[in-house]
């Protein structure tokens, strides 16, 4: 038996099943969540390459399978990632229900779970280019579901990412002719450029973000988020498979300048837009901008020749707070899209509410438990002591203060940016006449899910020593760059 045709194939053949069995809703989110935590789980309990017995029934889980011509290699080094990604996807789909998501959600969510882990797998790593691009392009329904145009933010998302891969994928074929040139050489120098180029499309690096925002603005909250989580992962695990492949890449100080310059450019950006923002889903969209230039800064780091050089660990471990900020965030957000739906039209479609200030006011006295997981979220992303995202943007800012005075504190100030966007949506939630009474008008589902969300939010970030080394040995995967 393959490792690629457990955790590639059959959750692929899933969702085409789910797919087929769309309109029973209840039945493909139950299915979707039961594969996603069985494929997670039999990650954590199967040896790749090593025999499994079971009972009296016994096989070898081999590591290899040729599909149409191409070899998808998964090793027990990629044992964490798989888990990662199953149960990541679980926690997506676990939330579905009380999220009004289209019926594509599961089935489409399943198959770019299954398209993620093929491109980590494929050989040669070049084809994840071609994979990821199928992946924004399944990923379109979520964002413009079917019978309805699709807005400004999905066009230039679909813009910007198809122009980007053509720059990588003309990258690679540079350098299968360059690699044992020296790092000076024109070649090397241009794919270095290019390279900059396409991965600053692909993760909507300034002045290319336009796309982030105004899709928080036209698309469904928490289908949204799920792209927001999923697609910035899938592309910087292409990016640290370029690291990983070429060594004059990951040895050039260079490149890390620029991930430090350009990273601490992005959290500042989205720090400062968010502060003046007025719609709640465009302040997401710049929490996911802060969120990216992270991610940046994380690898610049853990690995960079300031850092240790070796802690590329430092890097996921920031994957679980992102998950469940966004999940508990977007989650928040359409509960209240549901609750101005409400008081207009309850059958109105949940993508049309528009999520502004004057919508949303006074919504803290009918929805509390909505209004403080929200908060959370926000904070949380914004570096606020003790939840879940503090822990690693503190580290993170100890390593560039060590490197750069002058970095960190512009990192610090677009983390207040981010903090004043969170105060401003605060003071707008709570606001109302006096006599309006408080009452939780959310949904059983909602409260539990939402309390779940918000209490991991705090938990992990008062005890994030009982969660971080599991996240970090994620690093696995990279040989080459977790020596």
């Amino acid at each position: 038996m393959n490792a690629p045709l457990i955790w590639i194939i059959l959750p692929a053949a899933i969702a085409i099943i789910l797919f087929v069995l769309q309109y029973k809703t209840n039945l493909v989110i139950f299915l979707g969540t039961v594969v996603a935590l069985g494929l997670a789980g039999l990650a954590w309990i199967a040896p790749i390459g090593e025999t499994v017995t079971l009972g009296t029934f016994s096989f070898e889980l081999n590591s290899n399978l040729l599909f149409f011509g191409r070899r998808l290699i998964l090793d027990a080094n990629d044992r964490y990632m798989l888990i990662l990604i199953y149960l990541g996807v679980a926690f997506w789909f676990a939330g579905s229900p009380s999220a009004y998501v289209h019926r594509f959600f599961v089935p489409l969510g399943l198959a770019i779970a299954a398209l993620l882990t093929s491109a980590l797998a494929v050989e040669p790593f070049l084809f994840a280019a071609l994979i990821i691009e199928i992946m924004v392009i399944l990923s379109l329904p979520l964002l413009s579901p079917p019978g309805s145009a699709p807005g400004r933010g999905v066009i230039r998302y679909l813009t910007f990412q198809t122009l980007g891969f053509p720059f990588v994928l003309f990258t690679g074929w540079l350098l299968a002719g360059a690699e044992s040139s020296p790092a000076n050489s024109e070649p090397v120098i241009l794919a270095g450029l290019l390279l900059s180029l396409g991965f600053g499309l692909l993760l909507g690096i300034f002045p290319f973000h336009t796309w982030i925002p105004m899709l928080g603005r036209e698309a469904q909250p928490y289908s949204i988020a799920f792209i927001y989580y999923v697609l910035p992962l899938a592309l910087s695990l292409f990016m640290l498979g370029f690291l990983d492949r070429y060594a004059w890449l990951r040895e050039s100080a260079n490149l890390y300048q620029l991930l430090g310059i350009v990273g601490a450019m992005m959290v500042f950006i989205g720090g400062f837009w968010a502060a003046f923002q007025h719609h709640l889903g465009s302040m997401m969209g710049y929490a996911v901008m802060v969120e990216i230039g992270i991610s940046l800064l994380a690898i610049q780091v853990g690995l960079g020749p300031d850092g240790s050089g070796d802690q590329l660990g430092l890097y996921f471990a920031m994957l679980l707070p992102r998950a469940l900020s966004l999940g508990v965030w977007a989650l928040s957000l359409v509960v209240l899209a549901r609750a101005i739906a409400a008081g207009e039209n309850p059958d109105r479609n949940l993508t049309s509410i528009e999520l502004t200030f004057k919508n949303i006011h006074g919504l803290a006295h009918r929805y509390p438990i909505a209004v403080l997981s929200l908060l959370l979220a926000h904070l949380s992303i914004a570096a606020m002591p003790i939840l879940v995202g503090f822990p690693i943007r503190l580290t993170i800012l100890e390593g560039l203060g060590q490197s750069s005075m002058v970095t960190a504190l512009v990192v610090l100030a677009g983390f207040v940016g981010l903090l004043v966007g969170g105060i401003r949506t605060m003071a707008v939630l709570v606001m109302g006449t006096p006599e309006v009474a408080w009452q939780s008008n959310e949904t059983l589902g909602e409260r539990i899910l939402l309390i779940l969300g918000g209490i991991a939010i705090v938990f992990i970030g008062i005890a994030p020593q009982l969660f971080t080394p599991a996240m970090a040995r994620m690093a696995e995967t990279f040989i080459h760059l977790n020596p």
